[in-house]
């Protein structure tokens, strides 16, 4: 592909100038995703909760929450790594929080995802940023 874009643009600099910008794009698309995530995280209401069981829709799961009755999908696909550390006692009482009427919810370990995503995200996207500048000065 960088041979391509190579011939096509006549340079390895621009090339290397387009791949640049091709990334930027992605980060900025992903700082984009994280900011969305963070109005819905605070948009949505707090409450008490335990973990019923995992589904699995098209062969990725999530975790399923129990709360005044109603059973709440995690926004976010279950995490597969240490799943017993992080989800390490059913019986437990956790808080998550509903979003709106679709039976959705974050729970705590999507909520620190969220938060630490947005941040490498938004110093990716600046470090790019300032490193095309650099680049082109």
């Amino acid at each position: 592909m960088l041979l391509i874009i190579v011939i096509l643009s006549g340079s390895i600099f621009s090339a290397a100038m387009i791949l640049m910008g091709l990334f930027a794009l992605a980060l900025g698309l992903m700082v984009l995703f994280f900011l969305l995530s963070l109005i819905i995280f605070v948009a949505s209401k707090r409450s008490d909760a335990r973990l019923v069981d995992f589904t699995t829709v098209k062969k990725i799961q999530f975790a399923r929450y129990e709360s005044d009755g109603e059973v709440y999908t995690n926004l976010y696909p279950a995490e597969t790594f240490m799943r017993d550390k992080i989800y390490e006692n059913p019986e437990k009482t956790i808080r998550i929080l509903k979003l709106g009427k679709r039976r959705t919810c974050l729970d705590p370990h999507t909520r620190t995802i969220i938060l630490v995503g947005l941040l490498l995200s938004i110093i990716s996207f600046a470090a790019v940023i300032a490193e095309i500048s650099i680049l082109l000065s």
